[in-house]
């Protein structure tokens, strides 16, 4: 209860959800995968709500990681999900989180498809789940696991969760992801799986052109055009609309009403 909490709060024993002026619930949430485009507006999003917010990254030199810190406040932990390097000093320094939300992957298609072994090793997060939520925290903090539409065969629009003919990716990044998906459903109980399409809103400090930029960059002259995919089905999501549903789940796990639904 309410009363408990700031107890817990006041002794500092690692409780991992306190309130705040009798009304907000707040406690530790790790965003892994932080600084990219998601990262930024999942750790924006969940400081303003009153969060207290780590995240991961695997870059040595990103402005990003300076913006997180420096402005948004939150505390920044370099990670390697292939190996697991980092994880160790981040259960160490940040305690035990009641959520983490996973949307850390090789995401570039081709990328992956360059390097698929590396791929699978990032994207399917088997370090985070075994070494992270099990082995330091036995699966108590809930986990949010962000996927895609790439795991879809792409031959409809507007596929349903009942449809699992439709299940069967086409490319390397598709795969990975699947069997992310795989991985977590078996592994880890306490976990919900989003599943979202291009995501689009303003600019980040990503390193590349994002989809969105890039259509406002190709049509930016009179009359201009350009060819564009077309077999693909594609669903675009704005990235606040992620960050909503995130800090949505980031209460109901706060309040103790658990990570989704009965």
């Amino acid at each position: 209860d309410r009363a408990s909490a700031r107890a817990c709060r006041a002794r500092g024993n690692g409780c991992s959800s306190v309130c705040l002026n009798d009304r907000l619930w707040a406690m530790k949430v790790l965003c892994v995968g932080g600084t990219g485009y998601l990262g930024q507006y999942l750790v924006e999003g969940l400081k303003s709500n009153g969060h207290d917010v780590a995240f991961t990254y695997n870059t040595k030199d990103s402005k990003a990681v300076s913006k997180l810190q420096d402005v948004e406040h939150a505390t920044g932990y370099w990670v390697d999900l292939a190996t697991g390097e980092g994880l160790r000093q981040l259960a160490e320094e940040f305690g035990e989180p009641g959520l983490v939300v996973n949307c850390a992957a090789i995401s570039q298609p081709r990328a992956c498809e360059e390097d698929p072994d590396l791929a699978m090793a990032v994207n399917v997060p088997t370090r985070l789940v075994e070494d992270y939520l099990h082995g330091r925290f036995e699966g108590r903090p809930a986990l949010a696991h962000l996927s895609t539409d790439h795991v879809y065969r792409g031959r409809k629009a507007l596929v349903t969760e009942d449809e699992r003919s439709e299940i069967g990716p086409v490319n390397a990044y598709g795969r990975t992801k699947l069997e992310a998906e795989t991985f977590v459903s078996s592994s880890y109980a306490n976990h919900a799986i989003f599943r979202s399409s291009i995501i689009y809103g303003g600019s980040k400090d990503v390193g590349r052109t994002l989809f969105v930029q890039f259509l406002d960059q190709a049509l930016g002259a009179e009359g201009a055009e350009f060819g564009a995919f077309r077999n693909e089905f594609r669903s675009p999501v704005y990235v606040r609309d992620i960050v909503t549903l995130c800090a949505t789940l980031a209460d109901r796990v706060a309040r103790g009403e658990g990570i989704a639904p009965p």
